[in-house]
């Protein structure tokens, strides 16, 4: 017998107990008013509410399960995004590597390639005997010959040319001596 103690509501018909257990009560009819020294268990109700805590702690779990399924689609989702873009950007850091690395080397050579060409620009000159060059037995009949470089060789004088200008008038002369001589074979 329980030393809790127990009130008798008239109004409500059934008894709430104060104690640390949680329990249904059957519903009574109560006869006087104050304190009461028994009280019997309804147990068709006691079943009824485990069987409600029971499907609600089961329904939890479906819930849960349910839950813990959805999250896990999530999460792997989730990585496999990650890794895609872990990926994307791997691949992107490498081709960015790769095209640095060609940019420098053609950088190289076009700077090897542009000491090169100042070299033969330096080095690079046309001659031909001045002779060949004439448009006349005078000189004033050709006054760009004295636009170009002239040194003797072998007893010869050669006109030379080394800068832009100078190749200029010097391929001017060697075309208009040419069509100059093919008139004087024509005729």
């Amino acid at each position: 017998m329980s030393t809790a103690r127990k009130d008798l509501y008239a109004d409500r018909q059934f008894v709430r107990m104060e104690s640390s257990m949680d329990t249904q009560y059957e519903e009574i009819t109560p006869t006087l008013m104050g304190n009461g020294h028994f009280i019997a268990p309804n147990c068709q109700a006691v079943f009824e509410n485990e069987q409600k805590r029971n499907k609600k702690h089961t329904d939890t779990c479906e819930l849960n399960v349910r839950r813990l399924k959805k999250m896990t689609k999530i999460v792997i989702i989730i990585a496999i995004m990650f890794v895609s873009c872990a990926f994307v950007a791997l691949t992107a850091i490498t081709m960015i590597a790769s095209q640095q690395t060609t940019i420098k080397e053609l950088q190289t050579t076009m700077e090897n390639l542009r000491n090169r060409l100042a070299q033969l620009e330096e080095n690079a000159t046309l001659c031909i005997p001045c002779a060949e060059l004439s448009l006349g037995p005078y000189p004033e009949d050709t006054p760009d010959v004295a636009q170009l470089l002239k040194h003797v060789e072998n007893g010869q004088q050669i006109c030379c040319a080394k800068t832009a200008n100078q190749t200029s008038f010097f391929l001017n002369l060697v075309g208009r001596s040419h069509v100059q001589l093919g008139f004087q074979n024509m005729t």
